[in-house]
């Protein structure tokens, strides 16, 4: 996996297939089994991470030729639980995660808050203005988590997720330096990478005689700004600009076999999405 901190280009490769310059993903990337169209959520407050390999277009439909990759969250129940998480490291790297779950109703209605904040120094340096935290990466995330259960048949989970990552955007050395001075770039331009994005879900699950129905509907906006030197030279030669905005909205039924001790299993679904998308690249 390669995890570009407030970066548009994150991404996954899985058996050597990745989404390399690319805006269509090669792997299907899900979080609690709605699919997000980039990998950009760091892992926190997971349950289990479920890895299949590809192609799984049968199951899981386009863009999964690499394999599908779905983040299983916590979800919250009767029992009262917090967990807090802190690191230190180089850089100045500071990171810290907490959650906290309780019932509101026993038996019937449960909450459970998480987030993961983490902000470094940075390590390289762009000589031409003497600024030394040129890539200062600063990540937030945060998950709301509501599951209610009116009958041991239904069950109602309803989530949101929130995330910012800022950074600057400089990392690029040349050849001849990179033996010497890796760490130092000598550009006119330190460059700023931005992402936010917003989204919730709904997912509703029916436990019917031999069978399970599955409601799952989603709606995200993900905001994404990259400006940054293109010459790679302390001259103001050329500079990018990069902007995209993304809307969808999604829905999924599904009709799962539920059979006790029988070798046949069924699936039945039907999936539908809207996506809106805009690019804007500049140079200048």
């Amino acid at each position: 996996m390669r995890r570009r901190t407030a970066d548009i280009a994150s991404g996954v490769t899985i058996r050597g297939i990745s989404q390399f310059m690319s805006l269509a993903s090669s792997f299907g990337f899900y979080i609690d089994d709605v699919y997000y169209n980039e990998y950009d959520s760091n892992f926190f407050d997971i349950e289990r991470i479920e890895l299949l390999r590809g192609p799984q277009g049968t199951l899981y439909g386009r863009n999964t030729i690499g394999g599908v990759l779905n983040i299983v969250t916590r979800k919250p129940d009767n029992t009262f639980t917090g967990r807090v998480k802190a690191g230190y490291g180089n850089y100045n790297t500071r990171d810290m995660s907490a959650s906290v779950s309780c019932p509101i109703l026993e038996d019937k209605l449960f909450i459970r808050m998480a987030g993961r904040y983490e902000k470094l120094d940075g390590f390289m340096e762009n000589v031409f203005n003497g600024d030394d935290k040129v890539n200062r990466p600063e990540n937030m995330d945060g998950r709301l988590s509501l599951r209610y259960t009116p009958t041991d048949k239904l069950t109602f989970d309803l989530g949101f997720d929130t995330l910012k990552y800022q950074s600057g955007y400089a990392d690029y050395v040349p050849l001849s330096k990179i033996g010497s001075n890796p760490h130092k770039a000598d550009v006119d331009c330190s460059g700023d990478a931005l992402k936010e994005a917003h989204g919730a879900n709904l997912r509703v699950q029916y436990n019917a005689r031999d069978m399970k129905l599955i409601s799952i509907s989603a709606i995200r906006r993900d905001n994404n700004k990259l400006d940054h030197d293109m010459d790679f030279i302390p001259v103001d030669g050329q500079r990018q600009l990069y902007q995209r905005d993304y809307f969808t909205v999604r829905e999924e039924l599904r009709f799962v076999s539920d059979y006790k001790n029988s070798p046949f299993e069924w699936i039945v679904g039907l999936y539908g999405f809207k996506e809106e998308q805009d690019n804007n690249l500049s140079l200048s």
